[in-house]
């Protein structure tokens, strides 16, 4: 990889790391995309002189992306061997060709683009039972498949499909999805149980939407499924408390293709289904991966879960970071509502989320305890809270955080 000047960067070279914007909180072109004139002529209006260039022609971007993940599965096999971790850098191949095979080429053909509109009756209805105790067999059983697809790529799909359906309207019964998902047990496999959290979370998210039952069990499904492609990839990757090495990151960010293999080969999943596992980690703006495509080209579902996943993700300890309070993982989101996750489906997901905070007692980063008493729909992640004789807008006090409820 070497710096260019922008005079001599020419159309069909490869962009080696991201570009931003001066506040370098926004991503303005990905790492690895092939540049053309408009990319050009944008970085030349932003005033940005210089980039980093890793492949120096459009002929060769096949080439140089074989080497370099062969670098990186040789690094990785090496690391997980010293580990005494399980890796087959054949397997790893076959599944990313098979994925190549299927989804790269039908995206430079054709392109996707799919759009979900029709609306329908919201369910109602009451249940405080915890979901894992009443639904045993679904969680039990789920967990099962996950412990099954670590050893192969096959799974009982039928099953899981009998599952969700007789799960999904209990799902969504209670709306207070925060206390639903406080009641969960805890669990160590943090892939399994924050893949049950998504589900749950995206089942609700599509309920406030207006999906059909049908869409709810793909929904469901999706959540479920979205991110077993890091069964398929050593556990250091993902459950480290140090950062990953620029190789290791991009074997990491494989996990999503992976996914897809696997419900590629798996008969009766939906295309919804799949696209769901596989564009997870794209953004509406194109700074995602794997494929790097903007909101158009993403799946509704992929949208749901995308936010789901961020959500949860912010909500759960894990050895690289601390949880944080629902309200400043739904400042995260409403900040980059429109940017970089749907606008219409954030806007949904806090506006709905917010409405069972009222009540709830929670913890102030002053070490005070408070009630929220009222939740603006505009400003979502700021409650009025009542603090003894006080009554506190967050929205007008941004140095007051919450720290967890209580």
């Amino acid at each position: 990889m070497k710096k260019y000047r922008l005079e001599e960067i020419e159309p069909g070279m490869i962009l080696g790391e991201s570009v931003f914007n001066n506040l370098h909180n926004v991503v303005l072109l990905g790492e690895g995309i092939v540049l053309t004139e408009r990319h050009i002529a944008l970085m030349k209006n932003l005033g940005i002189r210089e980039v980093y260039i890793s492949g120096k022609g459009i002929d060769t971007k096949e080439e140089f992306e074989n080497e370099a993940l062969d670098n990186i599965i040789n690094e990785t096999e090496k690391k997980a061997k010293k580990l005494g971790v399980q890796f087959s850098a054949k397997n790893f191949k076959d599944a990313l060709n098979l994925y190549e095979d299927s989804v790269i080429k039908k995206y430079d053909s054709e392109g996707i683009s799919i759009n979900i509109s029709e609306q329908a009756p919201i369910l109602t209805g009451e249940n405080d039972i915890p979901f894992d105790r009443k639904h045993r067999a679904m969680v039990r059983e789920t967990k099962t498949i996950f412990k099954e697809l670590k050893k192969s790529n096959a799974f009982d799909y039928d099953k899981l499909v009998k599952n969700v359906h007789d799960s999904v309207e209990d799902m969504t019964i209670n709306n207070d999805i925060l206390k639903r998902l406080s009641q969960l047990r805890k669990d160590d496999d943090y892939t399994f149980q924050h893949a049950l959290r998504v589900s749950m979370l995206a089942t609700m998210l599509g309920k406030w939407l207006g999906y059909k039952t049908k869409d709810l069990e793909d929904i469901s499904i999706a959540g479920l499924m979205f991110d077993i492609g890091k069964l398929k990839i050593p556990e250091f990757l993902y459950n480290r408390a140090d950062a990953l090495s620029k190789s290791e990151y991009e074997m990491y960010k494989k996990h999503p293709q992976l996914s897809y293999t696997i419900l590629l080969k798996t008969k009766g999943v939906s295309q919804g289904v799949r696209f769901a596992a596989l564009q997870h980690h794209e953004r509406i703006d194109g700074s995602g991966y794997p494929l790097r495509l903007k909101s158009g080209q993403i799946h509704p579902y992929s949208k749901i879960i995308m936010v789901c996943d961020i959500f949860d993700a912010m909500l759960t300890d894990r050895p690289y970071q601390k949880a944080v309070s629902p309200f400043e993982a739904a400042e995260y989101l409403y900040h980059h509502s429109g940017v970089t996750v749907d606008q219409e489906i954030t806007y949904v997901f806090l506006k709905n989320l917010s409405e069972y905070y009222v009540g709830k007692k929670l913890l102030l980063n002053t070490g005070e305890e408070g009630t929220v008493v009222f939740v603006d729909t505009d400003f979502p992640h700021q409650p009025i809270i009542k603090v003894k004789d006080r009554i506190i807008n967050l929205h007008e006090h941004s140095n007051i955080k919450v720290i967890k409820f209580i």
